[in-house]
């Protein structure tokens, strides 16, 4: 049997970023909270925006707390991912992109677009072609943006809602496909061992 060693490298470097489970997670609340706004018609207009906003990060929240533990149990836990710095960094930046396009052009589901399809455009580059799945992120964003913009019709909330939707139910399948990549390589231990510590130094292969 043929042993990909790339893709068994690209899974110990980006072990926190593979686990897709907590993309889908992201998606599905996404999906919940404001496709229930966007089917009641939007009540409370800002109010009933930011309640759903606050009630999806607040799952997500308590959630990935329960995702976390299932990856600890089944894979094990991780020591130190290079990946990770550069994740906060990106983070970071794309929080500032979010506050500008909020503050400059008065929407926030821009500064979600532009923040997701950043960052699957770069996961994609990055990791090609075992995550080309990502670039399924930019066509969800260009949509959510198309929306905000040319249906005048729409509240900017509803429109913003359906953005949300649209960009959380993209996170679904790339969520998915990465907690795939992770089991096609990883081994889920045996319940009667131990915790691992997984290490993702590079080393030679």
């Amino acid at each position: 049997m043929e042993v990909d060693y790339t893709k068994i490298r690209l899974v110990a470097e980006r072990y926190r970023d593979v686990r897709g489970l907590r993309l889908v997670v992201a998606g599905s609340a996404l999906v919940a909270f404001f496709g229930v706004y966007v089917l009641a018609g939007g009540p409370g207009a800002f109010a009933g925006f930011v309640l759903a906003l606050a009630c999806a990060f607040g799952t997500i929240a308590i959630a990935l707390q329960w995702v976390d533990r299932f990856y600890v149990s089944r894979f094990g836990r991780i020591v130190h991912s290079e990946s990770s710095d550069t994740a906060v960094a990106l983070s970071i930046g794309i929080g500032i992109v979010v506050t500008i396009a909020n503050q400059w052009l008065g929407t926030f589901v821009l500064g979600a677009v532009v923040a997701a399809a950043t960052m699957a455009l770069w996961v994609a580059i990055r990791d090609w072609p075992l995550r080309w799945y990502y670039l399924l992120g930019v066509v969800p964003a260009i949509v959510a943006s198309w929306i905000r913009f040319r249906l005048p019709g729409l509240s900017r909330e509803m429109a913003e809602a359906i953005g949300l939707v649209i960009i959380g139910a993209s996170f679904i399948p790339i969520g998915f496909l990465d907690h795939r990549l992770l089991t096609s390589v990883m081994r889920p231990r045996k319940s009667s061992e131990a915790p691992a510590a997984l290490t993702t130094e590079k080393t030679e292969i």
